[in-house]
């Protein structure tokens, strides 16, 4: 069912852009030939040249919460798209409607619009990249680690955090967004 497969996308890379705090350039990147899969993680090895670094290693851990656990939610999109992909679709992320190739990075930031729009976000003031800093910022709340935050990111620099990406939100606003954004199923 188209739906059901674009609410599976659309949950996908915005959880993908909210716990990593990568760029839509980065998700893009995602292959599933450089995809390893075990039992309670998935890997991503990116070997194209991103914005900041050559080569980039996603690793992703089981999470408690069935819905929200990442490497669940690749595995049903792997196993649910399996059908549709061509031979040479490597990419992690393909269209839901036909002929079903790996979809752009325009696309991708699309998707992450769209489901903040229908999360209730200004997506005239709040743009896909903006997941960035709404991710690295509550990390930060959360304490976790500057230099944790910087190599989640690929940032060099704690300048770079701190001057374009560190937002204080109100901590309502963020948990309500959280639970309208992940509430997609």
């Amino acid at each position: 069912d188209t739906t059901k497969l674009k609410q599976l996308s659309h949950k996908l890379v915005m959880l993908l852009a909210l716990i990593t705090g990568q760029r839509a350039q980065t998700l893009h990147a995602l292959n599933t030939g450089d995809m390893f899969v075990g039992e309670e993680e998935v890997t991503f090895y990116i070997h194209t040249p991103l914005k900041t670094v050559d080569r980039l290693e996603l690793k992703f851990s089981v999470y408690k919460d069935a819905n929200l656990c990442i490497v669940r939610l690749i595995k049903d999109y792997v196993n649910r798209t399996q059908m549709i992909r061509s031979t040479h679709a490597g990419q992690l992320l393909i269209s839901y409607v036909q002929p079903h190739g790996p979809v752009s990075r325009d696309t991708v930031r699309r998707w992450i619009l769209e489901t903040m729009r229908l999360a209730g976000v200004d997506t005239s003031r709040f743009k896909a990249h903006s997941t960035r800093a709404a991710s690295t910022s509550a990390a930060l709340r959360k304490q976790v680690p500057v230099q944790d935050i910087m190599k989640a990111a690929s940032w060099r620099r704690e300048s770079t955090f701190t001057r374009f990406y560190r937002k204080d939100v109100e901590e309502q606003n963020v948990v309500q967004y959280a639970h309208r954004v992940l509430d997609l199923d």
